[in-house]
């Protein structure tokens, strides 16, 4: 183990505060008599169309109608609090929309561009939204309301498109109806929305409703031709057809491959006992040679597992205990236990229409009552992730993984050979959750490794837009991923799909624990594992940060000439923090590559899906400070290192700052060993809540894996660890796991 160079830890003792200076003008496109003049005629006819609306569509005699700001106003500091306040109205919800502003304030852009726009959902009385229209016909409202005004760009009474097109050919259909919900006061908007069914004999199961945040989704069976009319609720946000839960097709089918082999189990326990970690999924055999390091379990509520359920519970099983099994070496001892949770019973083959809700009920049960280190899912909705609107699914694990006491993968599904065009190939909730690890499929372990074809790809929403996150090796026709098989269990099966791959990546997360212990916090882990992936930007939509490796030294060794170092914590709101660039005191000769990956665990806000991360760091990079200004400024430039520009599609419209709100960012560039004296990151936390500035915000956990490489430094590590020798050590081992060492 002498020779052997881990990880460099403790970087977050190298952290301080600093002050910078920040300011900047703004350029308005409308004055106010211009603006009301063009929301006038709008704002009337919303009035119109919300008076004429019965009664029982509007609990509490309220209601609600679509704000959209101008184009120029999508930074949280421009919502329009002082306007609704003087109003008594309030926003339930935001997405972001295309519009073209009748006036660019970006005179580079062409007259006919489309823009993105903040679409606000604006709740409340009746009478408040007739006030609103004779307060600007008779110039009563105040002068802070009036500048709110001149941010507007549209108002829109809410209509029929709210229903998604339904495929079903069946009479009656399952649908998933979306509430936005915020009311606190005996829930008047469910219980509202009850009664409205009731006007067409409709009922829905309203003890399977899901809250999250400002949103509830329950499902309603309706007959098809009715469905259109419950888009007249003026608290619904969507409808649309509930999806099926989906056991990752095509794996599902079982179309397993030939090449099996015996398969000998190691006989020892599980390297580290203490490292929890649970598996949702369709049923563990109790007979299965697996449970010697996995328990099988089941909620109080789940019926019997189906037979293709306990084979793929198998199956996931199998893959996060040993990995890919291999005909040349005998499977490894697992590094943990595992509790493998069954959350799919037998009705998920009568097509139960409340399948989906029951099986996150009792995900949701378990983890409030068990805390898990490590838990991967693959399965979910069986439908492509949607930009306007984020699913049951992922804003509930969003909610609960924001504390980052839990890292969970999530399978992106095995839908790549759909039409990509259409997004019916894009990845599946939950795994575009922005506080998991979403995990696609490699097709080999191979150098010249490939997305494996059936792998959903990206992107995925912004914040969150790069997705999967990562892929491992989920198998394929011509490299398949050998599994134990349930049939007969001294044998392997081959088998591919993006179940496999999520497993397969967390167990390289449970090994870095397994290895390190307590010294490596999980959203370090997971830092970690995007840093270390191999990269593709080229296919950044297919692959997401690239493919994670398979073997654990190359994650955490290093060379001579290159240093990962980690720096780990909880970051303060609305400050400024300097991290330093650890580099040798001595000027490193040639060009020097330095490459940083920043993750978080944020809280969210399903309702405001447009600025759904409550949490986001601005980040300039430094490279020589010791020609700082009193200021904070250097005379060499410093630059912003994570731009949108590096995540974004180019496209008219897209908000500069979007980069700021990704969870993960990662970048690499190359410097001049002569222009780097003493480089830092300066960071700041911003926040919001609900698309708006806000002073409720807790520091977060954070990580940032820093690598420094330089070809001509041979002893780089070793110089950075001397320079450095009473802040930084190299993290070792509290158990030797059996590595490979790179030469």
């Amino acid at each position: 183990m002498a020779d052997r160079k881990y990880l460099i830890g403790f970087g977050e003792r190298l952290v301080q505060n600093i002050d910078i200076p920040t300011g900047g003008a703004k350029t308005h496109p409308y004055t106010y008599e211009i603006a009301k003049q063009r929301l006038q005629p709008k704002l009337r006819s919303s009035v119109d169309v919300v008076s004429s609306l019965r009664d029982v569509a509007c609990p509490n005699d309220e209601s609600v109608i679509s704000i959209s700001l101008h184009p120029s106003y999508l930074a949280k500091s421009y919502f329009p609090g002082p306007l609704f306040r003087e109003l008594g109205l309030r926003s339930v919800g935001s997405r972001a929309r295309k519009i073209r502003p009748e006036i660019l304030t970006d005179k580079r852009l062409p007259p006919d561009a489309m823009l993105t726009s903040p679409e606000l959902f604006i709740a409340g009385q009746r009478a408040a939204f007739d006030r609103f229209l004779d307060f600007l016909s008779s110039d009563q409202l105040s002068e802070q309301s009036k500048d709110c005004v001149r941010r507007i760009e549209d108002i829109q009474p809410l209509d029929g498109s709210r229903l998604h097109s339904l495929k079903s050919e069946s009479e009656n259909v399952a649908l998933e109806v979306v509430l936005h919900d915020d009311a606190t006061d005996e829930n008047y908007i469910v219980s509202g929305f009850g009664e409205f069914l009731e006007e067409f004999n409709l009922t829905s199961s309203l003890q399977r409703r899901i809250h999250s945040k400002g949103l509830c989704f329950l499902p309603v069976i309706t007959p098809k031709d009715v469905a259109q009319k419950l888009t007249e609720f003026s608290f619904v946000r969507v409808v649309r057809e509930m999806p099926r839960l989906r056991i990752s097709e095509p794996v599902f089918r079982r179309t397993y491959m030939p090449g099996g082999f015996q398969v000998n189990l190691p006989d020892e326990e599980a390297l580290d006992p203490n490292i929890k970690v649970a598996v949702f999924d369709g049923g563990l055999s109790e007979s299965s040679p697996l449970t010697r390091w996995a328990t099988p379990r089941s909620g109080s509520d789940t019926g019997q597992p189906s037979d293709d359920g306990l084979k793929h519970g198998n199956d996931v099983t199998s893959a996060l205990l040993f990995g890919p099994l291999n005909a040349l070496e005998p499977p490894q001892r697992p590094y943990a236990n595992v509790d493998h949770w069954c959350v799919v019973d037998n009705a998920i083959e009568e097509a139960d229409a409340y399948q989906l809700y029951d099986t996150l009920s009792r995900i949701t049960s378990v983890l409030q009552q068990n805390e898990y280190d490590f838990i991967n899912l693959s399965l979910g909705p069986d439908l492509p992730m949607e930009d306007a609107e984020p699913h049951a699914w992922t804003a509930t694990l969003d909610e609960y993984l924001a504390s980052g006491r839990s890292l969970m993968t999530v399978a992106a599904g095995n839908t790549g050979e759909d039409d990509w065009e259409s997004g019916n190939a894009r990845i599946q909730p939950p795994s575009d959750a922005v506080n998991v690890l979403s995990i696609g499929a490699a097709d080999s372990q191979n150098a010249d490794w490939r997305r494996a074809p059936y792998s959903s790809i990206g992107p995925g929403r912004s914040p969150g837009f790069v997705k999967p996150d990562i892929v491992a090796f989920g198998g394929s026709g011509d490299y398949p991923f050998h599994v134990l098989d349930a049939d007969d269990p001294s044998r392997s099966v081959g088998t591919q799909g993006t179940s496999f791959a999520s497993p397969f990546a967390l167990r390289s997360g449970i090994g870095i624990k397994a290895h390190f212990g307590a010294k490596l916090g999980l959203c370090a882990i997971k830092a970690l594992m995007v840093h270390r992936a191999d990269s593709r930007p080229d296919k950044k939509i297919e692959v997401g940060h690239g493919r994670l490796p398979s073997e654990l030294d190359d994650i955490v060794i290093c060379s001579d000439s290159e240093a990962h170092i980690v720096f780990q914590g909880m970051l303060p709101p609305r400050q400024y923090m300097r991290f330093p660039i650890p580099i040798p005191s001595e000027t490193i000769s040639g060009m020097v590559e330095i490459k940083a990956t920043f993750t978080f665990m944020a809280d969210v806000d399903p309702q405001d899906a447009l600025n759904y991360t409550r949490s986001g760091l601005e980040v300039r990079m430094r490279p020589d400070t010791k020609h700082e200004l009193t200021d904070g400024s250097s005379t060499h430039d410093s630059k912003t290192w994570f731009q949108a520009k590096d995540y974004y599609q180019s496209e008219a419209g897209q908000r500069s700052d979007a980069h700021k709100w990704e969870t993960t960012v990662t970048k690499s560039s190359r410097f001049r060993g002569s222009s780097l004296r003493d480089p830092v990151f300066d960071v700041k936390y911003h926040g919001r809540e609900q698309g708006r500035d806000t002073s409720n915000m807790r520091p977060i956990p954070y990580a940032l894996i820093i690598t420094v490489s330089a070809k001509k430094a041979p002893t780089l590590y070793n110089d950075i660890l001397t320079r450095y020798r009473t802040q930084l050590e190299m993290v070792r081992p509290q158990i030797d796991v059996p590595i490979r060492v790179r030469r």
